[in-house]
C-alpha cells in the first residue's frame, strides 16, 4: 500500500521504494507489514490516519493518542468521551471499525512505553 510518504526525497514513496528498509529490521517495506517496527500494522496506522513508517512523534504511535511522547492513563482518560461520542477511527487502534472497549484493552500492553524518537 503506497501510503505516500517520501522520506529520503527521491520522489518514490518509500512504502513501494525497491529495497528500501525504514525500520532497519531487514525486511524491506514492500513486503513488511509494520514499516516503523512500533507494534501496529500499516494497514492499522494508515487506517487511524497515522504515518506508518514513523514509530514515535505526533501522528505517529497508535497508542499516543495525546503525542506526547509516552503512553499513560492521559492517554487511556481520551476513551471516557469516545466511546459514547461518533466514531472516531483514530481511537480504533485494533482497525475493526469500532471504538469499544477492545481498544482499550491494548493498553494493557502499552502503558509506560516512552517514545524513543519524541
Amino acid at each position: 500500500m503506497d501510503e505516500g510518504y517520501d522520506y529520503n526525497d527521491n520522489t518514490v514513496p518509500d512504502c513501494i521504494e525497491e529495497g528500501l528498509d525504514s525500520d532497519g529490521d531487514t525486511i524491506p517495506n514492500t513486503v513488511d507489514e509494520d514499516d516503523d517496527n512500533d507494534g501496529f500494522s500499516d494497514a492499522a496506522e494508515n487506517y487511524m490516519g497515522l504515518d506508518s513508517l514513523s514509530d514515535c512523534g505526533p501522528g505517529a504511535w497508535a497508542p499516543d493518542v495525546n503525542n506526547d511522547a509516552e503512553v499513560d492513563i492521559l492517554d487511556v482518560l481520551h476513551y471516557a468521551g469516545t466511546l459514547r461520542a461518533a466514531y472516531d477511527r483514530r481511537y480504533d487502534l485494533d482497525a475493526d471499525g469500532h471504538v469499544d472497549i477492545l481498544d482499550v484493552l491494548v493498553y494493557k500492553w502499552e502503558l509506560g512505553k516512552t517514545c524513543p524518537n519524541p
